[in-house]
């Protein structure tokens, strides 16, 4: 008995192990120099310089995505994508400020609803010190301006420290929410009207301590604010599958933590769901949400030195956490990451890099040592299983970079994921560090499908849509969310399809109620799925 006991553990163990060692030959390298995912030399980005995130937007409506990049304590950056993975530099427009002083992150968002692309820009208020104001611009037919209706004591908000903002269906209606956050100074929930901003801070369950903002009145000190419950990172997604967007906030110890969605306000469930121990006291830097074990519910990948509750940091490698909630019972169960992908990650993104319908992890480290790769990479298998391929399949960056996000995006529109890596993160340190915007190329063999959602009564991009890619191998479901790192991009929906030939066929539950079924002629593309429409429209790119 204990013999055929041992033998069907040791197979039990080993099931992982040949679940990644079967997908290898199909995500082999095949590409000139022997790897996957290749540095692109004259992408236009810079290679040195401080970064602190980029949004990913369609700034000229070229139907090309294009970065809006925040530079730390100095002015955003603006760079438009001329094709083929080449992008300049472009003077931002006239009509917005041209100085922001301690600039913190931006999220676009075509918020106001016309078929153009916005922005949210934070500022970080010099430190506490000064009176940084965020600032909304719009884009109209006569070019960006700064938004008339955002009024000083909302999205401005010269009390808080800026730290970006995500979109999100919040409230379940067609406009989107903007959540801010701030770092030691109260977040704000803001919805847009047509009559200007509405304050939404009385959902979070939290009361701020220190007063808000009012013309004319004392602003808060640093110290004063400090004991404010603030957020400075967090991942928007259904988490409980009851149909509504949820929010992890990691922030301020003690405020910190998993808020259901109610919808009429957010309840504080983190100790219920088993994510008690991972965000309190012990707060991570980031937080990704998306399938790991590919049961179409987004798990969550909890990463970065932590902040005790006496503020001390607390290293560990990263933490998977597989959803197993049921509608309005949320419940997650912790795996551990294999030891490979290091205990300094600070980041994390989640993409399908090899399209074979599974998702990869990315783990962005912040470098103690010189040697140290800035971005590892994990291939995804059946039932959330990882391997090491950093090496195999190439890996952006140069030893010793001070990486601070990574984003996953069809830059080219060709229907896999390319990788940009911000590695000016690190303004702090004195020691010279590779840095600037490192864009590599993926040439993988399998094909995928890049789809844009174009809404009418649903949220602006189909924020809280749930796609599908019906058929056989096994249907693949995503959730339409901001992805947030520093800064928060709106990205299309993304799936691997490998060497099918299609047609695919893909369906949109849309927020607002109705379904879609779209017919996608092949793979390798990128397309854009109209809420109103069942016809797919090829995206290439075009003269604005």
């Amino acid at each position: 008995m204990d013999i055929f006991r041992t033998i069907r553990r040791a197979a039990f163990l080993l099931l992982p192990v040949l679940a990644a060692l079967l997908v290898l030959p199909a995500c082999a390298p095949d590409a000139p120099g022997g790897g996957m995912l290749h540095a692109v030399e004259d992408s236009g980005l810079p290679d040195e310089g401080d970064t602190y995130g980029a949004t990913v937007l369609d700034w000229n409506g070229d139907e090309l995505p294009d970065l809006l990049v925040s530079r730390h304590a100095d002015r955003a950056v603006l760079y438009l994508n001329r094709g083929g993975l080449r992008f300049a530099a472009e003077p931002l427009p006239s009509g917005l400020p041209d100085r922001q002083p301690d600039h913190h992150g931006s999220a676009g968002c075509d918020f106001d609803r016309d078929g153009d692309w916005d922005a949210f820009v934070g500022v970080g208020s010099d430190s506490g010190y000064g009176e940084g104001v965020n600032q909304i611009w719009v884009r109209t037919p006569a070019g960006w301006r700064l938004d008339a209706r955002a009024g000083h004591d909302l999205p401005g908000d010269p009390v808080g420290r800026g730290r970006g903002a995500v979109w999100a269906d919040l409230g379940g209606g067609p406009e989107p929410e903007l959540l801010v956050f701030n770092y030691q100074s109260p977040p704000r929930l803001l919805s847009p009207t047509d009559q200007g901003w509405v304050d939404l801070g009385g959902w979070l369950p939290w009361a701020p301590p220190v007063p808000q903002d009012r013309p004319g009145g004392r602003i808060p000190g640093p110290r004063e604010r400090a004991r404010s419950p603030w957020i400075h990172n967090g991942a928007t997604a259904d988490l409980d599958g009851d149909g509504r967007c949820d929010l992890l906030a990691l922030g301020r110890p003690g405020w910190a933590g998993l808020l259901l969605n109610t919808g009429r306000g957010f309840a504080e469930a983190t100790e219920r769901s088993g994510l008690g121990p991972a965000v309190w006291p012990l707060v991570p830097h980031h937080a990704a949400a998306g399938d790991l074990d590919g049961d179409g519910d987004p798990d969550l990948v909890l990463c970065g030195p932590a902040a005790g509750l006496q503020g001390a940091a607390a290293e560990g490698p990263p933490v998977l956490w597989i959803n197993e909630s049921v509608p309005g019972r949320p419940r997650f169960r912790p795996l551990p990451v294999p030891s490979a992908a290091g205990a300094r990650a600070w980041a994390s993104a989640l993409a399908d890099l090899d399209n074979d319908g599974v998702n990869d992890l990315l783990l962005v480290q912040h470098p103690e040592a010189d040697g140290d790769r800035p971005l590892l990479i994990l291939q995804g298998a059946a039932g959330a299983a990882f391997s090491d391929v950093t090496a195999l399949w190439g890996s952006p960056g140069e030893p010793g970079a001070a990486a601070e996000s990574v984003i996953a995006a069809d830059f080219d529109l060709d229907g896999d994921l390319d990788l940009l890596l911000l590695a000016g993160g690190d303004y702090r340190t004195p020691v010279s560090r590779p840095a600037g915007l490192i864009l590599a190329e993926n040439r993988t063999s399998g094909r995928g499908l890049t789809l844009e959602l174009a809404a009418t009564a649903s949220p602006p991009h189909g924020l809280g849509a749930v796609v599908t890619l019906e058929g056989d191998p096994p249907q693949v479901v995503r959730q339409q969310a901001t992805v947030h790192n520093v800064s928060s991009s709106i990205l299309p929906v993304h799936f691997g399809i490998g060497d099918r030939a299609g047609p695919f066929r893909v369906r949109v539950e849309w927020p607002a109620g109705s379904a879609t079924v779209h017919e996608i002629p092949h793979a390798g593309a990128a397309f854009r799925l109209h809420e109103d429409r069942p016809e797919p429209e090829p995206i290439a790119g075009r003269s604005p």
